[in-house]
């Protein structure tokens, strides 16, 4: 048994005001699905959540 941690790259989509959500949540699923064609399902986690950024 090795001690080897199991690691996974996530991915978050970001926007801006200034830009539709839907655009940063279109993008990250098109990076998702490039990955999975290339390398299968297995680590890569997409978070749900898109983060808005504002002057607020």
């Amino acid at each position: 048994m090795q001690n080897v941690p199991v690691i996974k790259i996530g991915i978050v989509a970001v926007s801006r005001d200034c830009f539709p959500e839907s655009l940063a949540v279109n993008r990250r699923k098109a990076v998702i699905a490039e990955y999975e064609k290339k390398f299968g399902k297995e680590g890569i986690y997409e978070c749900p959540i898109c983060i808005v950024e504002s002057e607020i």
